[in-house]
């Protein structure tokens, strides 16, 4: 019997997860989504920056569904 490895998790953490974390969520789902999960939060989220959702159209990644998450510390 083969046992089956499940995924590593990966959160990028970034204070307003509109910018940096949702394009580096999208880029490691997009080359390596079938090794990790993967996640993007903020502590003080706010929509997603057009401005990133163009940047990855331009190579073909779509993220204007995106939501900006929120991290919560424990």
């Amino acid at each position: 019997m083969i046992a089956l490895k499940t995924k590593e998790k990966v959160l990028f953490i970034f204070k307003q997860n509109s910018v940096r974390s949702q394009m580096s969520e999208a880029l490691l789902k997009s080359s390596h989504g079938k090794f990790y999960d993967v996640y993007s939060a903020g502590s003080n989220p706010t929509n997603v920056n057009p401005h990133a959702i163009i940047v990855m159209s331009e190579i073909d990644i779509d993220i204007s569904t995106n939501r900006s998450n929120k991290f919560e510390y424990f």
